[in-house]
Order: structure tokens, then sequence, then C-alpha cells
């Protein structure tokens, strides 16, 4: 009578049964795993932690469906993109959800939050910056930083420059005018995208080349 039974831990001559029965987290302990006889301890599944294997480690957290599901395997590194995410912080233990900067959002920290783009690099977010009258909206593509231009003479990727064959962006309209060309005397119909100057053929002049 000089050590506990599987299941039961820490021989106390204050308890009347003698030992105590191991109080093991089911979703948290490896199967079948019972306590350690002198200390109690549960054996815990990987990133799990606690004397009843209750709690996820630092920088781990529990897939609660998962748990719930009974497929859990314990508790899952968070997966956090550094670049999106506040230096030094850790994900919810419950959910896994970063902890995103202001210009990022998703529960990685890896996508840009609406009026904001990925630069190149892939290092922060840009404002999209979009021209309050050229553009539909403040929101931009969210890869490659393009407005939606609100009118088929303007382009550029904040909707503040002319298309081919327009001219003068008007920022108070956000539209640009055609360049109107003569098409017998121009190369090409196109035309300065400031001045609204064409380009004309070998021996004609004028602003539109008429």
């Amino acid at each position: 009578c000089d050590y506990c039974l599987r299941g039961y831990h820490t021989l106390e001559r204050r308890n009347s049964l003698g030992c105590l029965p191991c109080v093991c987290d089911i979703s948290g302990t490896v199967p079948e795993g019972v306590c350690d006889m002198w200390t109690g301890q549960c054996p815990c599944k990987e990133g799990v932690e606690g004397l009843h294997c209750t709690s996820c480690r630092h920088n781990y957290y529990n897939r609660s469906l998962d748990l719930l599901n009974g497929l859990s395997q314990g508790c899952v590194p968070c997966i956090c993109d550094p670049r999106g995410t506040v230096m030094g912080s850790v994900c919810d233990r419950n959910t896994g959800q970063c902890v995103c900067v202001p210009t990022r959002h998703g529960k990685d920290c890896s996508s840009c939050r609406p009026g904001f783009y990925l630069s190149a690099d892939h290092s922060v977010c840009l404002e999209c910056d979009c021209h309050p009258m050229g553009s539909v909206q403040q929101n931009c593509e969210s890869r490659s930083g393009q407005c939606v231009c609100a009118h088929p003479s303007v382009a550029g990727r904040q909707c503040n420059q002319c298309r081919e064959m327009f001219f003068g962006f008007n920022p108070g309209l956000g539209r640009c005018q055609p360049c109107a060309c003569d098409q017998v005397g121009s190369v090409n119909g196109s035309c300065n995208p400031d001045t609204g100057v064409c380009v004309c053929k070998l021996l004609v002049s004028g602003e539109k080349c008429g």
C-alpha cells in the first residue's frame, strides 16, 4: 500500500481514499494517457500544457471546431505574417487570430485592409490614394493597387492620367478631352497628353494636323 493504482496520484495520509483520481482533460491529453502517480501531471498533446492539459502553450492555439468534432490533435502553432503582425504579439489561444498592424487584416494578418494594397516586395501595405474624381471609389485592387476609373478617357493606377487618344486630365471633372486629331494628317491619331498637340505626318502642320 505504498503507491497509487493506474489513474490515481499523490498518496496522502489526509486523503480518505488514499490517492486522488487523475483529472486529465480528454481533449488535451494523449490517447489513453493517465497522470503521473506521484505528481498528477497528465501527458499532454503537442502544444498543450498545464497539470491537467487544459491550455495551449505560448504561441499555440486550439482549433475549437476540430475539438468539437473530436479531431483535435491538441494545440497548433500560431501562423502569423511577421510583416503584418504587431511585433512581440502572439495569436489568440482560442481562435488563432493574430494581432494585426493597422493597415492589415485577416487571421494571419497577411492581407491589406480596404483602401490599401500590397507593395511590390510584399513588405508593407500602401494607401490606394485613388483620385477622388477620376476613380469610382477609394478602394483599389489589393495586389496591384489599381483604382477603378470612373470615365473611359481616364487611366493610370490612381485614375489621374489620360488614356491614349485623350489629353488634359481635368481634376475637377475626373475626365480628359479627345485628341480629335485629323485622321488624314496625323500619324496615328494620338496627341500630347498634356497639351493635346497631335503628331503630324511629314510636311503636315497645325495643332490637330489639319
